[in-house]
C-alpha cells in the first residue's frame, strides 16, 4: 500500500490487485549487461555460495539505446556447481508494489534463503533474488522523499483527514516533478516492464527454464512473465495472489471494505473476541470519533533512525494501525484488549501496531512513487471512475462513503505522470497451462482467497493449499513450504498431500 496514514482507496486497491514514447516491445530488445559487484551484506562461513551481480537495463524497453537503469541481483546456489542441474527458483521480489526486499541487510537476506531453502537449494535448485526496478536497491529506487521528510511533523499533528490527504498529495506531486525533472521516464515503471526485465535477466545468467515465486503484487509479474514465455517457465508458486485483470469498477466496494469486514466478523462469529467486546462495530466507530476529537498523545522510537516520535494518535491513525495489523493474525487475538484500553485512554496493546506502521511509513527503500505509476499504467485506464462514484453514492451515510468520496476527490497523478494509457493484456484473464501452485491464507483480507477460488479456472494445471495465516505465507508457516517443495517436485501431487501432519 502507498504510504499514507490512511491510503487512498484506488490506491490501496492496487495492492489487491505507462505509455511509452513509441509502441511496447512484444519482448526485450538489445543486450543487457550483468556486472558482478561486492555483495551488500557480509555472508557467514555457514552460507550457500552467493554471488551478487547488476543488471544494467534500458529504461524503455522500446528503446534500448536510450537511458539505463539497473537492479540487484543476489544469487544462492545449490551445492558447489556453478550451474545447477535442475532449474532455479526466480523470487521477484516484496510485493506492493513497490516492496524491497532489504538486499542490504545481512540478517534480512539470511531470512530469505533460509525460509526458501527447501523450494531450493535443498532441492539443487539455485535461489535468484531480485529487487524490481523502481525500488529497493534498483537504481533509480523510485522513493518519495519529500514525504518522508513531512512525515513526522505531520504525525504530531491532528489533522482532518481531508487536509491531511490533500497535505500528503501535495508532498507526492512535488516528488513527481522532482523524478521528472532529473529524466526519469515514470511511463516505465510497471508490471510490463518488470516481466520484460525478468527475461533479460533469464538470457544474461543463461537459464533455459526456472521456476517463479511471486508474493502478493509479485505474482503478477509471475503471471505476466508466463503469458510472454510459457516455455521459460518451469511451475509458478502464487504466494497470496492477485490478478491484474479483476476489474476495480466491479470489485471496489468489496476490496475496499474487506479489511473492515475481516475484523467485524471476527468479533461477530468467535466467542473469544465476541464475548469481550459486544457490539465491537458500534464501538470500534464510537472510539474512531472519540479519538479524532481527543486524541492520545504518545512518543515512538523512530524506526530507522535514533530519536522519537511525536504522535497524535487520532482516530484515523487508529484505523491505520488495525489495517496494518491485519497482514498478520495476531490483530484478532489483540483486538479486545485494543479496543477495551484505548477506551480507557491507554494504549500498550496497539503500540506493537503503530509501530509496525510507523516502521512501513517511514521505510527509505519502498517505492511508492513507483507504485503510483504502476497503478497509473496497470489499473487506472481499465477502471470507471463514474461506475465507482455511483456506487459510493448507494452506500449509507457513515465512515465508509465518506472516505471513498474523499478518495475519488483526490488528485489523479497519471497525467503528471504522463501515463495516461496501459497495455490491454492485463485487463483480460491470461489462460496457462504452466503449473501453479497457489499458496492462500485463510485470514488474508488484503489478496482475497474468493479471488483465488474464482481464478483458479484460467490456470488448467494449478493446485491451492489454504493455511490458518492472512497475507505472505511462505514466511508465517513452515508447512507452506513443505507444500511448496513437495508440488515442485511432482507437478501432478494430489490434493491431499498439500498439507502438512
Amino acid at each position: 500500500m502507498i504510504r499514507f496514514p490512511l491510503p487512498h482507496l484506488l490506491l490501496l486497491l492496487c495492492l489487491l490487485a505507462t505509455v511509452v514514447s513509441g509502441p511496447l516491445a512484444d519482448s526485450p530488445t538489445g543486450e543487457p549487461r550483468l556486472a558482478t559487484v561486492d555483495c551488500w551484506f557480509d555472508i557467514s562461513p555457514d552460507w550457500p555460495r552467493t554471488q551478487c551481480f547488476r543488471l544494467y537495463l534500458p529504461e524503455d524497453h522500446a528503446n534500448p539505446g536510450g537511458q539505463t537503469i539497473s537492479i540487484p541481483v543476489v544469487r544462492f546456489h545449490a551445492g558447489f556447481s556453478l550451474w545447477p542441474e535442475r532449474a532455479p527458483v526466480l523470487h521477484l521480489g516484496g510485493g506492493g508494489p513497490g516492496g524491497p526486499m532489504y538486499l542490504d541487510s545481512t540478517a534480512a537476506v539470511r531470512t530469505i534463503w533460509e525460509y526458501h531453502d527447501e523450494i531450493s537449494l535443498e532441492q539443487r535448485r539455485d535461489l535468484i533474488v531480485i529487487d524490481p526496478r523502481g525500488t529497493g536497491l534498483a537504481e533509480p529506487a523510485l522513493v518519495c522523499w519529500t514525504f518522508l521528510q513531512n512525515l513526522a511533523p505531520r504525525l504530531a499533528q491532528n489533522l482532518p483527514m481531508r487536509a491531511e490527504w490533500q497535505a500528503i498529495d501535495k508532498d507526492y506531486q512535488i516528488c513527481i516533478d522532482n523524478y521528472l525533472r532529473d529524466g526519469v521516464d515514470l511511463r516505465q515503471y510497471n508490471s510490463r516492464s518488470v516481466a520484460l526485465d525478468v527475461e533479460l535477466l533469464r538470457r544474461a545468467l543463461k537459464i533455459e527454464r526456472w521456476v517463479l515465486l511471486g508474493v502478493s503484487y509479485g505474482s503478477i509479474y509471475a503471471q505476466m512473465v508466463a503469458h510472454d514465455n510459457p516455455d521459460s517457465v518451469e511451475a509458478m508458486l502464487l504466494d497470496s495472489a492477485t490478478f491484474s485483470h479483476i476489474g476495480e469498477t466491479e470489485s471496489f466496494l468489496r476490496r475496499a471494505q474487506a479489511p473492515y469486514r475481516a475484523l467485524f466478523d471476527y468479533c461477530r462469529y468467535r466467542e473469544d473476541c465476541r464475548a469481550p467486546l459486544p457490539d465491537f462495530e458500534a464501538r470500534l466507530w464510537k472510539l474512531h470519533r472519540e479519538l479524532n476529537r481527543n486524541p492520545i498523545r504518545l512518543q515512538l522510537e523512530h524506526p530507522y533512525q535514533a530519536e522519537q516520535i511525536d504522535l497524535q494518535l487520532n482516530g484515523e491513525r487508529f484505523l491505520s494501525a488495525l489495517l496494518e495489523g491485519i497482514y498478520g493474525v495476531e490483530i484478532y487475538r489483540d483486538l479486545p484488549s485494543i479496543i477495551v484500553e484505548l477506551e480507557q485512554g491507554q494504549h500498550r496493546r496497539i503500540r506493537p501496531y503503530l509501530e509496525a506502521a510507523l516502521l512501513f511509513m517511514f521505510d527509505p527503500a519502498y517505492g511508492d512513487v513507483s507504485m503510483e505509476a504502476h497503478y497509473c499504467f496497470d489499473t487506472r485506464p481499465y477502471t470507471d471512475l463514474d461506475a465507482i462514484a455511483e456506487q459510493v453514492e448507494s452506500l449509507p451515510p457513515g465512515y465508509f462513503k465518506r472516505i471513498m468520496r474523499l478518495s475519488l476527490e483526490m488528485t489523479d497523478e497519471c497525467e503528471r505522470m504522463n501515463v495516461t494509457e496501459g497495455y490491454p493484456p492485463m485487463a483480460s484473464a491470461r489462460q496457462t497451462d504452466v503449473p501453479t501452485l497457489f499458496l492462500h491464507g485463510i485470514y488474508d483480507p488484503v489478496t482475497l482467497l474468493e479471488d483465488v477460488v474464482a481464478q483458479r479456472r484460467y490456470f488448467s494445471h494449478s493446485r491451492l493449499a489454504t493455511f490458518g495465516f492472512s497475507h505472505s505465507i511462505l514466511t508465517s508457516d513452515e508447512c507452506a513450504e513443505i507444500v511448496a517443495a513437495r508440488f515442485l517436485e511432482d507437478h501432478s501431487i494430489d490434493g491431499a498431500d498439500l498439507a502438512c501432519e
